[in-house]
């Protein structure tokens, strides 16, 4: 099989450019249900819904669009920066999120827990001691912790 390696090479002209990602879509089968969760327990406030069909939480980054419109094909994976993590899981836990993996500290120097949401989404929270250790780069300063 031949190598691809060297088919990636940065455009001669940058224009159009791709900017940084505005919106992830969340397929739910329960908008409501989702829509209270994510509210309710991780603290996120709508910025805008469309009545039945979808709902935006404003992450600080990414818009985080739970959407009734698309197709379910398997769950997601949703990372979040978080302070009080111990707090945070604690509270989860107690109002019934099962933790799919107990938190610990990762090689990268982050604490890393994983919860499941009401439809089986994946969320994991990390919490670092500062935002130039993450192990996906320095982009964390630039984005707001649930709670926040």
């Amino acid at each position: 099989m031949a190598s691809r390696a060297g088919s990636h090479r940065p455009l001669a002209n940058p224009t159009p450019k791709v900017g940084k990602l505005d919106e992830v879509h969340v397929p739910v089968l329960d908008l409501a249900r989702m829509r209270e969760y994510y509210e309710v327990q991780l603290g996120f406030r709508a910025a805008f819904s469309h009545e039945g069909r979808m709902v935006a939480f404003d992450t600080g980054g990414a818009m985080l669009v739970l959407d009734a419109t698309k197709p379910r094909t398997g769950p997601a994976y949703l990372g979040f920066q978080v302070k009080g993590t111990t707090e945070l899981i604690q509270r989860l836990a107690a109002g019934g999120t099962p933790v799919v993996t107990p938190t610990s500290k990762q090689h990268w120097g982050e604490l890393l827990t994983i919860v499941e949401d009401p439809e089986g989404n994946l969320l994991a929270f990390e919490e670092g001691a500062g935002s130039s250790g993450h192990h996906h780069g320095s982009h964390r300063s630039r984005v707001r912790a649930v709670g926040e």
